[in-house]
Parts: structure tokens; sequence; C-alpha cells
């Protein structure tokens, strides 16, 4: 059985991932655009605890929505999103596997790798493209991105987010530590104050291949994309179609 990274983290998940989805909402719509009137699914890899899930919808009306999470502990923030909303629970399918293995449409007018590729190694990577690529119709895409960082370096720590909840302030800091090869060490650490009193705090290190957006579209063309930039994206972003 798998290792669930985000047992602990997935309670203030979307502490960081409602600002960042808000940030990135009219980047997103104007992509998806393109694949309003295109028959086939829409897939989105990684959905976490679905925080794009409505962007998406709002993006494509008509279209049924995939999305694959492979945690536990983020399905519940995902699920309660979808059952929460009548129209998204009757549009989205929710798969606990990632793609590697999913049960995938045979169509998908276009395709979310949103702030997950640099969980898959190079070989990973390559034959994702490739499943993408038997599936995506033509004129579908797919939007990707990656980390602002594109090679493994020191991060100091930073605090990232702060909310108030009640009466406790939720804090988010992260920091980052290169590892071998392409790897970073991302360290997320959580502390919850109550009028500057700690009550509780944790940290999770995750691995993350670190890489530039060149790479990744250098990586998508071996399976036939072509890839174009996304200018007014808040993180490194772009569009792949077929060739």
């Amino acid at each position: 059985m798998e290792t669930d990274h985000y047992v602990q983290s997935a309670e203030v998940y979307d502490i960081l991932s409602s600002p960042h989805w808000q940030a990135r909402r009219e980047s997103v719509l104007s992509a998806l655009q393109a694949v309003q009137d295109l028959s086939g699914t829409i897939l989105d890899v990684g959905a976490g605890t679905g925080t794009g899930l409505r962007i998406i919808a709002d993006a494509v009306p008509n279209a049924m929505i995939l999305a694959l999470e492979p945690s536990a502990s983020m399905r519940v923030g995902l699920m309660t999103k979808v059952l929460l909303d009548e129209e998204l629970r009757r549009r989205v399918t929710v798969e606990a596997r990632p793609i590697q293995g999913a049960m995938l449409p045979d169509k998908l007018s276009a395709a979310l790798v949103c702030g997950c590729i640099g969980y898959l190694d190079r070989g990973e990577r390559l034959e994702m493209w490739q499943t993408l690529a038997n599936r995506i119709v033509p004129e579908g895409l797919v939007l990707a991105d990656v980390m602002m960082w594109d090679r493994p370096q020191a991060v100091p720590s930073t605090r990232i987010a702060a909310v108030d909840v009640g009466e406790l302030q939720y804090e988010m800091w992260v920091s980052g530590t290169p590892g071998d090869d392409d790897i970073m060490l991302w360290d997320m650490g959580c502390r919850i104050l109550r009028r500057e009193q700690i009550l509780r705090s944790f940290h999770v290190v995750r691995e993350w291949h670190t890489f530039g957006i060149s790479q990744l579209m250098e990586e998508a063309a071996i399976a036939g994309f072509r890839g174009e930039v996304i200018k007014d994206s808040p993180v490194p972003a772009v569009t792949l179609k077929l060739s």
C-alpha cells in the first residue's frame, strides 16, 4: 500500500491551493476556451482537494470531468466539494489512482497536469505524455505547469500564507534544499497558533523533480506535442497541442 504523503497537510491544503487557483483563474479560463466545442472528457491529473474544479467546470460548461487523486486524505476535500455542488456532482468523476494505471476514456478534449508533474521522474513523464497523446482529440490540449525553480537550489524558510480561522491563526512555511540529480527536497511546515501561542505544528518533506518549462516542452514533443507558453500565468505554464 502506497504512503499517503498528505495525511498531515490535507487539512490545511486549501490555505495554499485556493488563492493559487484564484490567481490562475483568468489564464486557465482563457486556455480552455479553445476546447469548448470539442467532444471528450476533461482530465484533471492530481486534482488535490478540487480547488481547480470550479474553474474547469466554468470554462467548459458541457464537458464531463475526470479527477484523478490517489491521496485518500486529499479526496476527502475533493469529494466534499463535488458533493456540495449539484453541477459538479453531475459532471465530475473521481478516481483514486495516479495517471499510471488509471482507467481513462478513449477521448479527451483537454487534460490539466498542474502542481504535480515534479512527482514524476523522466520515464514516468514520457509515459504520461504518450498516454495523453493517444487520447487527446484533434484540436484538444494539455495545460501543464512547473515550479518557479528550474534546478535544485537552496530556498530559505519563508512564510507563504497566514489565515485566521475562528480564534486560531494558521501559518504556512516552506523551504527547499538540493537533493541528488534533479531532486529538490521541499519542506512544508504549518503552525497553528492561538494569540501567538503555538498549539500544534508539523513538517512534511517531499521530493520534487526540478526542471523548467523548456524541458517540459522538449519531453512532450517526443510524444508529438508542440508547446506554447502561457504568458499571463502567475506560474510557469504551457499549453500543448498535437503537431
